[in-house]
Formats: structure tokens, C-alpha cells, sequence
């Protein structure tokens, strides 16, 4: 048996290969998931009842990223780009793969749907699809290990049978290529393959005994079929980090009590990310154009000019949609009042434009450029402190 330093040591690694290439929601997710895909190196002797693993996000919250990290640790990982039902479900029967769909929130929200069936069905030893092939009825396979990624929640039949990972936009430690960290972590799943064969059997042995686990009355029924996988595992290979676990399956389990997040949900968040986005833009370019502004207020006609000749132009081009869906840039009639929305939204209105001392015997509507610049220094520290 392999030195349980070791296998410390093997799972520190999986770890931080997991967590410098994606901006998990929480760094109590990382031993959760190396957890997960340790589980796909024995399952099938196991006969666990399957945990799903769930990533939801908006559109960039490197989602599909997380799942394929995830994935190059797992077991005969397989990620088709396009397939039928009938293919998938008998991919799944003939090489008992661990099973990776991106972006399936429509087949997974809709009940009895193909897919929704081959998950919904699939987490139970023994879970089948029929068909009939020569007038005979044959059996095929649909129990395997599934992770997906998608933009809402599942189907809340489904839902309650997945460790959800909630993902939320930010820049990795590590962006590297798919083919790069592809093949880094096979070969930390290779390592974890070996450590896993070689304690399958004491693994399945913890995880048939009756009542090993004292089960707390926050993970009764289905939330506990999700990790008792996990802990059977991490009791066999990392035993002094048991508790660790326990305590964190109580943390995302919590999770699951929080409202379910639609696809429209989620859409509207992305929106409003990038328009938070986009305000902190033109507050941090407003900052550049008053650096050099020798007097204390500037003339909102020449802080608009000024910042529309920043970012090579970008700014001539973006438009702002209104209550109306209307778009109205910057630099287009009436675009003074989406010039002073923005900062104020950028700023929680410590930023607005007001007739200002502009020089003597002389006021124009425009902004305090101290008020700018505490505003722009102010943004800068709260992104320096953001993880």
C-alpha cells in the first residue's frame, strides 16, 4: 500500500493543478473534486450510487474550462462534441466511460428528454436503456460517472442527485491551453488511477458497511448517496483528512438551499456583469483623461471627447441600452445622460455631473475632477483585493 504521505502528497497535486487553472467558487471545492474524479478510477467495482457533478455559470465563467480540468484526472473521460441518443447510450454500455456534455441546459431541464433520462436513470448499478434489436430485447448499460456543465441549474429531479459547482467569472492563475492541461493531468490521473486499483477493495469494503459513517442531520437521504462515494474514498487514502471533508460536504450541501438558478436568471446576471464591467471602463479611461487637467472641474462636453478617443476608438462604437432596449452611445445625442448613468453606476453615485465653476465669470455643466479621481483610486484597491 502506497505511504499515505504520498498519497497526500499526489492529491496536493491534483489539487493545485485543479485550483491555478480555475477560478472555483470557493477553495473548499478543490478536494471535493479530486475526490470526484478519484471516485471514476472505481466505481464500477464499487457499485457506488453515482454522485453527479454539475458546473453552472454565465458564459465566461470557464465552466467548460472547470469540467475539462476535472476531466483529464478522471477515468476513460469522453466528451462528445455532437451525438445521438442511441450513440451515447451505447458509447456508455460498450466503454463505461466518465461521461463530460457541455452547455445542456435545455436537455437537462426538460423532463424525459433523451439526456435527461440517460442521467436522470443513469446513477444506480444496473440503470438500463432497452432496445430492440432482431426482435429481441437487448440491455444496455447507462450507469457510468457524468459531469456537465451548464448555464442554470438542472431539472430539480436531477438537480438533487449533483454536487453543484457554482462558477463565477474571473481570470485563472494558469490559462494555458486545453492540450496543454490536457495532458498535465492525465498524468496526474494516471498517478491516481494506480493509487486508487491498488484500494479499491478496502474502498468498497468502507463504503458497503451499514451505518460506518455517523451521518449529520443536515446530509440525510439523497444528500448523503452524493458523498458517501467521497468519504468512503478519502477515509481509505487520506483518513487525517476526513473530517476536513465531512466538514466541507455540510458547506456545499448549504449551498443547495439557495434558490434554483434559471437559464434567464443567469442571463440576466451576464448582463449586468458586463455592464458593470463596461461602467468600471469608462470610469478608470474618465480618470486618465482628467490626469493632466490642471483646473478643479472639467466640462462634461470635454470629458466625453477625451474618452471617446481612448481604447482605439472602442468607445465610438459601444451603445448603452435603455428602460427601452434603445442603444445610445456615449458620443450620440443625448449621450451625455448615458456618460453620467455609467459613472454613476461605476462610482454608486459619488460621481454626477452639476454646473461647476468652469473660470472666472464663466459655469458649465461638468464633473469635480477630485471626485473622479478618489472614485478611480477607490475601484483600483477593491480590484487589487478581489481573489
Amino acid at each position: 500500500m502506497v505511504k499515505q504521505s504520498e498519497n497526500g502528497a499526489l492529491f496536493q497535486k491534483a489539487e493545485n493543478f485543479l485550483a491555478s487553472r480555475a477560478v472555483l467558487p470557493d477553495e473548499r471545492f478543490r478536494l471535493p473534486l479530486v475526490l470526484w474524479a478519484a471516485h471514476t478510477h472505481c466505481w464500477k467495482v464499487c457499485q457506488f450510487v453515482l454522485p453527479y457533478l454539475g458546473f453552472t455559470g454565465i458564459t465566461g465563467s470557464g465552466k467548460n474550462r472547470a469540467m475539462a480540468l476535472v476531466g483529464s484526472l478522471c477515468h476513460k473521460y469522453y466528451m462528445p462534441t455532437v451525438t445521438t441518443p442511441a450513440a451515447l447510450r451505447d458509447n456508455i454500455h460498450e466503454q463505461e466511460p466518465t461521461l463530460g456534455v457541455e452547455e445542456c441546459e435545455k436537455e437537462l431541464l426538460t423532463h424525459n428528454s433523451p439526456l435527461h433520462k440517460i442521467f436522470n436513470g443513469g446513477y444506480m448499478p444496473g440503470s438500463h436503456w432497452d432496445k430492440i434489436q432482431g426482435g429481441i430485447t437487448v440491455y444496455r448499460s447507462i450507469y457510468c460517472p457524468k459531469t456537465f456543465t451548464s448555464i442554470g441549474d438542472p431539472d430539480v429531479s436531477l438537480r438533487g442527485r449533483c454536487l453543484i459547482v457554482p462558477m463565477n467569472v474571473g481570470k485563472p492563475q494558469v490559462d494555458d491551453e486545453p492540450q496543454v492541461f490536457m495532458a498535465l493531468g492525465e498524468r496526474i490521473g494516471n498517478r491516481l488511477h494506480s493509487l486508487v486499483d491498488e484500494n479499491k477493495e478496502a474502498i468498497a469494503q468502507v463504503y458497503r458497511q451499514p451505518n460506518h459513517f455517523k451521518i449529520p442531520e443536515t446530509q440525510i437521504g439523497r444528500d448523503f448517496q452524493i458523498w458517501k462515494p467521497l468519504w468512503s474514498i478519502c477515509e481509505v487514502l487520506l483518513p487525517e483528512r476526513l473530517n476536513e471533508l465531512q466538514r466541507v460536504s455540510t458547506y456545499i450541501t448549504s449551498l443547495k438551499s439557495r434558490p434554483i438558478r434559471t437559464v434567464a436568471d443567469m442571463r440576466r446576471q451576464k448582463e449586468n456583469n458586463e455592464l458593470v464591467e463596461k461602467c468600471n471602463w469608462l470610469l478608470m479611461d474618465a480618470d486618465t483623461m482628467v490626469k493632466q487637467w490642471a483646473a478643479k472641474n472639467i466640462r462634461s462636453s470635454d470629458l466625453i471627447k477625451g474618452v471617446l478617443e481612448l481604447r482605439d476608438g472602442w468607445w465610438e462604437g459601444y451603445q448603452y441600452e435603455d428602460t427601452k432596449g434603445v442603444g445610445i452611445g456615449i458620443g450620440d445625442k443625448h449621450g451625455d445622460g448615458v456618460f453620467s448613468k455609467m459613472l454613476q453606476l461605476a462610482t454608486e453615485d459619488k460621481v454626477k455631473p452639476a454646473v461647476r465653476y468652469m473660470e472666472p465669470k464663466k459655469s458649465a455643466h461638468g464633473y469635480a475632477v477630485a471626485e473622479i479621481k478618489e472614485a478611480a483610486e477607490a475601484l483600483r484597491q477593491r480590484m487589487k483585493s478581489k481573489p
